[in-house]
């Protein structure tokens, strides 16, 4: 007797937030083709995945992504299509955060490296790169 074994593939991780953002990730993605577990992971490291806020680190990133003004300005997207480019505005600062990466890299395979001028440390990297496998990430 024959045996057949049937693999099963495991679905992707959705990745779940509170504020619902998986769409905005998934937009961003086909806009700028980063992938949105990659988003999602820079959005989990840097704020826990706030929706609007008006949270500074003490190097006075802001936002949802924590950018420094000058470089949310020279990258600014308005993602919500109200007008507006918003540091605050998790909208405006996730398409940012993916036209940012997608400009050093991360759309033409090179992930690691546009998260490294995303944040100038190995270990950001490194620990981005581990909540996106999480959420299903296969690079």
């Amino acid at each position: 007797a024959q045996q057949t074994t049937t693999v099963v593939q495991a679905k992707p991780k959705v990745v779940v937030t509170s504020g619902n953002f998986e769409a905005i990730y998934a937009a961003a993605e086909q806009r700028y083709g980063v992938p949105r577990q990659i988003l999602a992971a820079v959005h989990y490291v840097e704020t826990g995945q706030r929706g609007d806020t008006n949270t500074t680190s003490y190097a006075g990133a802001q936002g949802p992504m924590q950018f420094m003004v000058s470089t949310f300005n020279a990258y600014a997207q308005d993602g919500d299509g109200d007008g507006l480019k918003l540091i605050n505005d998790v909208h405006d600062a996730i398409f940012t955060a993916a036209k940012y990466l997608a400009s050093n890299g991360a759309a033409s395979g090179n992930v690691r490296g546009a998260l490294y001028r995303y944040n100038h440390s190995y270990s950001y990297v490194e620990h981005v790169l581990s909540i996106a496998r999480s959420f299903g990430y296969a690079g």
